[in-house]
């Protein structure tokens, strides 16, 4: 009945559509694809803060449901994602992120929709934001937060270690065809591998996946290894690393593929490892 208000704008620059992405859960399926049908071009509309329709579909917390659990939501999501096209999947709102960055720092899409955004535009799963950060890097950080504050239910349910294995398999497309994303053996390893990787999240699959404390990589490399070298050599990076060598003492006299020691990495690496490290 009012065909003009579909490509109304308010102050913020919002289309209906991005209320609509923002606000999903309230919005029944309907109307929300009759939005995006309505008025197509509105999904590449960018709001005052850089912001689609698909960056706040993205974002958007649910608390305890995840948002398209239910098959017809999912169907809404990928005609949103279609729609929108690779201008909007690949558009960076004023702090430099994709709608990739968004969903992976609020976690808040099931596993099917993460997997649709994460194939719609493989490409950007290597794009850093304005402070530099991966999506990997943004979901770490998410997982952070959440798990300190206690906020939003999103806390490291199944759900969201299958999200991030699915994340690190895509980053790290090396060891692709030699696991599944449903073989989560090397997460810790993984991890480790992530340039920027929070050091609390390190600490927090440590202690989820304690057995892989002693499970080698394809290269014959311990959590240890990888660490000595990736590692910054901090304080709170030492403490890590010595808790590593707590656990599995018998890796520091092991060699890699490369015939490299622990404490070879350690000293290549030219961090001065404080925090008791080199006692």
């Amino acid at each position: 009945n009012h065909p003009a208000d579909v490509r109304a704008v308010d102050e913020r620059g919002m289309l209906p559509l991005h209320v609509a992405g923002l606000w999903w859960k309230y919005f029944p399926e309907v109307p929300l694809k009759s939005l995006i049908r309505a008025h197509p071009d509105g999904a590449t509309v960018p709001d005052v803060k850089g912001n689609t329709p698909l960056h706040y579909a993205c974002w958007a917390h649910n608390e305890q449901e995840s948002w398209l659990t239910k098959e017809v939501k999912g169907e809404a999501f990928r005609e949103l994602i279609e729609t929108s096209g690779r201008m909007a999947l690949t558009h960076r709102n004023d702090k430099g992120r994709t709608p990739l960055h968004l969903a992976c720092y609020s976690r808040a899409l099931s596993l099917g929709a993460f997997r649709m955004l994460l194939e719609a535009c493989p490409e950007v799963i290597h794009s850093e934001d304005d402070g530099g950060r991966t999506p990997v890097v943004c979901f770490m950080d998410g997982c952070c937060e959440t798990n300190q504050l206690m906020a939003h239910g999103l806390l490291m349910d199944e759900k969201v270690w299958r999200m991030l294995n699915v994340l690190l398999r895509r980053t790290f497309n090396d060891e692709a065809d030699r696991r599944t994303e449903d073989d989560m053996s090397d997460t810790l390893l993984s991890c480790l591998r992530v340039q920027l990787c929070p050091l609390a999240f390190l600490w927090l699959v440590a202690s989820h996946y304690p057995d892989q404390i002693k499970s080698r990589d394809n290269r014959g490399r311990y959590p240890l290894h990888v660490a000595a070298a990736h590692l910054d050599g901090s304080d709170d990076a030492s403490s890590f690393l010595l808790d590593l060598i707590c656990h599995h003492p018998a890796a520091l006299g092991e060699r890699d593929d490369d015939r490299r020691y622990p404490l070879t990495y350690m000293i290549e690496a030219g961090r001065t490892w404080g925090g008791g490290v080199r006692e």
